[in-house]
C-alpha cells in the first residue's frame, strides 16, 4: 500500500518549494502462521510440534528534490520472542546497568593571585586542574552495577589414546561402575578404556559409617610426549554410611577427574595445554577429517569448550513483542549514493554455494557505504564500519565494483586487513551472465572455495542448481556441495522438489489465493517440515 505525504508537512524546516512536492511513503509486510510436525524414523508417528507465528512490517519511504537529488530511507519490524542484547564493557567486566550522576555540583575555595595576592572570584572559575585532568561543574560520572559476567560449567574434553606409562593411583574406567582398570599397570602398554581419575574405593561395613578424603594427584604419558595430569585443586571428602539392617558390607567409589593435556610435553601451562577438562583414553582414537573421512589415530586431541567473554544475553517475553532492524537513509545525485545502514553489507558479489561470502561487513555499528556511476558501466563503492570505541586501523573496511559488459556483469570486494589499511585480507570475485530465461554464475573467494549457478525459467516450470567446493576453513567439512531445485506452478498451485549432496530431499506445495499462501513442506535432513499460510500486504 502507498501513501502520499505533502513534503511541507514532513521535512521540519525545509521549504517546500525546492522539493519536487512529495515524499511516496510505503508500508508493506506479512503475518505467517504454522505449525511443525516430524515424520521419520526418530517419530514413529506423525507428531505436531511447536505453532510458530510471526509478523514482518517494512516502511520506506523516497523523494526527489527539484534539483533532481533523490532522497529516502528505510526500516523493518517484526516479532520475537526473545530480545538479543549486550552487555556494557568496562575493563573486560560485563553489567546489566550503566549509571550516571552530573559531577561537582558547585566550586567552592578561596583563591588568589600568584602576583600581588590579590582574590579571585570564585563564580567567575569555570574548571580546576586536578591530576592533570580538568574537573567542573557539570561533568558527568559513570559507574557500571549488576555484574553480567556468565558462569558456564567447563566443557573441555579430551581423549588420550596409544601407549602409556602412568603413576599409580591413576585410573580408567566407568565412573559409576564396581570394575575399573589402574592405568599404572598398563606401563609402556595400550591405555585402558575410560576416563581418567583419581579414584578411592572404602568398603563400610552394616551400620557403619566411613569418611574418606582423597587429594588430587598422578599423571600419565604417552610414547608421542603427551602428558596429563588430574588438576582438581579442592581434596574431595566424602562420608558414606551403610544401615545397620544391612545384609553385607558395601564398597562406595569417589573420584577426582578435572585435569589438564599437555599436547607438547613442555609441562608448562602455555596455549598447548588444555585445562579443567573430562580427560578419556583408550588404545586408539577414531576422529573425522574434513574430507569426511575417518581415521584412527594414537596421540591426544581436546574440544576445547565456552568462552564466556562471548556470552549474548536474551531476556524471555511473557508474549511476543516487535523489534526494529535494518534502518538506512541514503541521499544520491550527480555525485553518486551515499547510504547510512544498521545492517550488514555484503559488496557486489553474490555468495554461491559458499563461495564468494569472504568479504562481507558484519556490522557491529553504522556501516557508511558509497557508490559511484564509473565509466564504461563500471560501479565503484567502498564502505566503512564505524564500530564503537574502534580506532581507525580497526575500522572494517569493504570496497569493490561491478562492471556490466552488456548481459555480462563481473564484480570483485576486496576487504582490507585489521590494522592495516594497504593489505588485503580477504576477496570476492563473481561472475553473472542472462539472457531470456537462463542465467548462469561463477563466485569464487580467497578462501579458495568457488561455486557455479545456474537457473532457467520456461513454460511455468523453474529449475535452480549450484555446484563448488567449499571447506577450506579450520575443523570444517571440505569437498564437493551441490543441490538442486525445480519448482512449477498451475492455476494457483506450486510443487518443488530439492536435493543436495548428502542426497537429501526436500519437498513443498503451495496454493495461492490472492495475498493469502498457504503451504506444507518437508524437509528429510531435518526429519520434519511445517504447515501454514502467509497473509502479504
Amino acid at each position: 500500500m502507498k501513501f502520499h505525504l505533502i513534503a511541507s508537512s514532513s521535512l521540519v524546516g525545509v521549504s517546500a518549494a525546492g522539493l519536487a512536492g512529495a515524499v511516496d511513503i510505503t508500508l508493506g509486510g506479512s503475518i505467517d502462521l504454522g505449525v511443525e510436525f516430524g515424520l521419520a524414523k526418530s517419530n514413529t508417528n506423525l507428531t505436531f510440534a511447536d505453532a510458530y507465528n510471526s509478523m514482518n512490517l517494512f516502511l520506506t519511504a523516497a523523494g526527489t528534490t527539484d534539483a533532481g537529488m533523490k532522497y529516502g530511507g528505510s526500516f523493518s519490524m517484526g516479532t520475537t520472542a526473545s530480545i538479543e542484547f549486550n552487555p556494557y564493557s568496562e575493563n573486560n567486566v560485563q553489567y546489566f546497568v550503566k549509571a550516571t550522576v552530573e559531577g561537582a555540583s558547585d566550586i567552592v575555595g578561596a583563591l588568589h593571585n600568584v602576583s600581588g595576592g590579590g582574590s579571585v572570584s570564585i563564580p567567575s572559575v569555570m574548571a580546576v586542574k586536578i591530576n592533570s585532568t580538568w574537573r567542573s561543574v557539570g561533568d558527568v560520572r559513570t559507574d557500571y552495577v549488576v555484574n553480567a559476567a556468565p558462569s558456564f560449567s567447563s566443557s573441555n574434553i579430551c581423549k588420550i589414546a596409544g601407549r602409556g606409562t602412568a603413576s599409580s593411583g591413576i585410573f580408567a574406567g566407568s565412573l559409576n561402575s564396581t570394575t575399573t582398570e589402574e592405568a599404572a599397570a598398563v606401563t609402556g602398554g595400550y591405555l585402558p578404556v575410560g576416563q581418567f581419575a583419581v579414584m578411592g574405593s572404602t568398603s563400610i561395613a552394616a551400620g557403619a559409617t566411613e569418611t574418606v578424603t582423597l587429594a588430587a594427584g598422578g599423571s600419565i604419558s604417552t610414547t608421542h610426549g603427551v602428558t596429563a595430569k588430574i588438576t582438581q585443586t579442592t581434596d574431595l571428602t566424602e562420608s558414606f554410611a551403610n544401615p545397620a539392617g544391612a545384609a553385607s558390607s558395601i564398597v562406595r567409589y569417589h573420584y577426582l577427574n578435572k585435569g589438564a593435556v599437555d599436547l607438547d610435553g613442555g609441562g608448562s601451562i602455555t596455549t598447548d595445554t588444555v585445562t579443567d577438562a573430562l580427560i578419556y583414553a583408550g588404545p586408539f582414537m577414531e576422529v573425522k577429517m574434513a574430507s569426511s573421512t575417518t581415521k584412527l589415530v594414537v596421540g591426544a586431541a581436546c574440544v576445547e569448550g565456552l568462552n564466556s567473554s562471548d556470552a549474548a544475553f536474551y531476556l524471555d517475553n511473557a508474549s511476543k513483542v516487535m523489534t526494529a532492524s535494518d534502518a538506512s537513509i541514503y541521499i544520491e545525485g550527480g555525485f553518486g549514493k551515499l547510504t547510512l545502514q544498521t545492517n550488514d553489507y555484503s559488496g557486489s558479489v553474490s555468495a554461491i554455494a559458499g563461495a564468494g561470502d569472504q568479504a562481507d561487513i558484519d556490522a557491529d555499528g553504522l556501516v557508511v557505504v558509497g557508490e559511484s556511476v564509473g565509466l564504461l558501466g563500471a560501479n565503484p563503492f567502498v564502505a566503512i564500519d564505524l564500530a564503537p570505541n574502534a580506532a581507525l586501523g580497526q575500522l572494517e573496511v569493504l570496497t569493490g565494483a561491478s562492471l556490466n559488459l552488456g548481459g555480462l556483469i563481473a564484480a570483485f570486494d576486496l576487504k582490507v586487513g585489521s590494522g592495516d589499511l594497504i593489505a588485503i585480507d580477504t576477496w570476492d570475485l563473481g561472475l553473472d551472465y542472462a539472457v531470456g530465461g537462463l542465467s548462469v554464475g561463477f563466485a569464487a573467494d580467497s578462501n579458495s572455495d568457488w561455486g557455479l549457478s545456474a537457473s532457467m525459467s520456461t513454460g511455468g516450470f523453474a529449475i535452480d542448481a549450484e555446484f563448488g567446493a567449499t571447506g577450506n576453513e579450520d575443523h570444517q567439512k571440505s569437498g564437493i556441495v551441490y543441490s538442486i531445485e525445480g519448482a512449477t506452478s498451475l492455476n494457483g498451485f506450486g510443487v518443488s522438489l530439492g536435493l543436495d549432496q548428502d542426497l537429501k530431499t526436500t519437498f513443498g506445495l503451495s496454493y495461492g489465493v490472492g495475498a493469502l499462501n498457504l503451504y506444507a513442506d518437508y524437509d528429510v535432513a531435518d526429519d520434519g517440515g511445517s504447515v501454514g499460510a502467509t497473509l502479504s500486504f
